[in-house]
């Protein structure tokens, strides 16, 4: 099978998505190309011309579950379905039968998109100063 090569390094990469997530995102930690690195997340990105626009990150943390995280779409490009392209590529590479996220109740957009792709309700809880809704998929 061929390998492919992008001109892209991995650590600019890593320094972009963390740029995105902490520019677009309302997280407690701040992230950097290290942080993204290391994590032992999957992640995955639209590049448009060496400008990393859209990333997801997809977690195996049980045998029969997955957490999906880190979706987050550049402003100048939402509206134009690349979340689902990016979720739904997560999605379909992900190796366990249940899949699930934590997403804020003010995010509508994040809870828009699962629920169009057919995640359920599983339940709301309190952390720090929001609450967080967890959405839930079985894949297979």
């Amino acid at each position: 099978m061929a390998d492919f090569y992008v001109t892209v390094s991995q650590q600019e990469i890593a320094k972009q998505v963390a740029d995105l997530l902490n520019s677009h995102n309302k997280l407690y930690v701040t992230h950097t190309d290290y942080s993204i690195m290391h994590s032992a997340a999957d992640y995955f990105v639209e590049i448009v011309e060496d400008k990393v626009i859209g990333c997801t990150a997809l977690l195996k943390e049980f045998p029969e579950m997955s957490k999906s995280y880190h979706t987050s779409v550049h402003p100048d490009y939402r509206r134009r379905g690349l979340g689902v392209k990016l979720l739904l590529t997560a999605v379909n590479n992900c190796k366990t039968p249940y899949i699930y996220g934590t997403i804020r109740e003010d995010n509508t957009a994040s809870l828009g998109l699962v629920s169009k792709l057919g995640w359920k309700y599983v339940r709301r809880d309190w952390k720090k100063d929001h609450f967080v809704i967890t959405m839930a998929n079985k894949l297979k």
